[in-house]
């Protein structure tokens, strides 16, 4: 993962001539410009503060366990990446180099040694320009995620849900083949741009002596390969669906899903929390209470 994103940035970057190096190797002889990349703690959530850029300490980007865990999105590796110029030049030359930087790794794909893919997301600078004395060099920090997955183990072979199903394949039938719409989990090889919907609730209501209702809402989680296709896509689903009144369940049967009015977060962490929600609802019958069967109608009338 270390190597594909140097070697990204050694392809898009021509000025540094192939200078990506670990943080310890660096000295005040080195070649300028080059980069420093440096990898932090894996884990399992990204807080919504460290995300946009707030509340986040200078240096070394910390990334605290929350009690809701996202077993549908993996981990999470942190990334420093330090652009060092000469001190005799200007920051206006940091500040190209953090642009050159942002726009190789920003929601692109990247492809590590195992073939597994990993999608980069830049959250901001670490703190303001700074100056080395002892390297001789000006840079300013930058943070960036790495959203990565692993195998699910025991994965099991039971069928999705089949509200789950219609809901995807209408995804699938609004946004075209150029997306990828997954059920319940990332997978390793996720393809971007991307939709997965996910099963986050269930409820029932009571409508009459022989009926209830069943609600389940879906969280849908919008990746795509920059913010405005992502936040084109996320306004397109929810658009559709208020005006959706009813999704098919079952083409044999005519059976149909009510779609209830969407909600959405734009801000909110595409990969972890999700920007869409929506309730589906529909009525079941439940069975009857125990009672004589009638055996015979009698009638007498006249014509």
């Amino acid at each position: 993962m270390r190597a594909a994103i140097g070697q990204k940035l050694i392809d898009v970057i021509p000025e540094i001539e192939g200078r990506v190096l670990e943080f310890h190797t660096a000295n005040a002889n080195t070649a300028k410009p080059y980069l420093v990349l440096k990898q932090g703690a894996d884990s399992k959530e990204l807080p919504r503060a460290d995300l946009f850029g707030n509340n986040v300490d200078a240096g070394v980007l910390s990334v605290r366990m929350g009690p809701d865990v996202t077993p549908w999105a993996g981990f999470l590796r942190n990334i420093e990446i330090w652009p060092y110029v000469s001190a005799s030049e200007s920051f206006q030359n940091v500040d190209n180099l953090v642009e050159k930087i942002t726009g190789a790794l920003e929601g692109q794909q990247l492809t590590a040694s195992g073939g597994d893919w990993f999608t980069c997301r830049y959250l901001g600078t670490l703190g303001g320009d700074c100056i080395d004395t002892g390297l001789d060099v000006i840079s300013r920090g930058l943070k960036f995620v790495v959203l990565a997955l692993q195998p699910v183990p025991g994965t099991d072979n039971v069928e999705n849900d089949p509200w789950l199903e219609a809901l995807s394949g209408w995804t699938e039938s609004l946004l075209g083949t150029g997306w990828a719409v997954y059920r319940n989990l990332w997978p390793v090889n996720y393809k971007n741009p991307a939709v997965l919907w996910r099963l986050s609730k269930v409820e029932t209501r009571e409508r009459a002596r022989y009926f209830f209702e069943v609600q389940k809402t879906f969280t849908g989680h919008v990746l795509g390969a920059g913010i405005n296709e992502q936040q084109w896509a996320v306004v397109m689903i929810a658009r559709q669906l208020g005006g959706a009144i009813k999704i098919l369940l079952d083409g044999a049967d005519r059976r149909y899903l009510t779609v209830g009015r969407p909600r959405v977060e734009y801000e909110a962490d595409a990969f972890n929390t999700g920007q869409l929600s929506v309730t589906l609802r529909q009525l079941a019958s439940r069975a009857g209470d125990e009672a004589p069967l009638i055996s015979a109608v009698h009638n007498k009338g006249t014509m």
